[in-house]
């Protein structure tokens, strides 16, 4: 599973748990409505790691590099 950090433009600040299909169904949305993701952290949960295309795929959407790590634990 992954927690989802996200500011979508007027609302507070939201973490959501996502699976990876769901995640992947967000990223469609982000990819379609650009002007819809102010700011989005991701994290994959459970010391999980994050396979390569969802990388790819939130990287292509403008979330950067950085933003990307792991929560050991939960």
């Amino acid at each position: 599973m992954f927690a989802l950090t996200l500011n979508i433009r007027i609302h507070q600040p939201t973490t959501i748990v996502l699976s990876p299909r769901l995640f992947l169904s967000f990223i469609r949305i982000f990819e379609s409505n650009p002007g819809l993701l102010y700011s989005l952290k991701l994290v994959s949960t459970g010391g999980f790691t994050l396979p390569d295309d969802v990388i790819f795929k939130a990287r292509k959407v403008g979330i950067p590099a950085e933003d990307l790590f792991l929560i050991f634990g939960v």
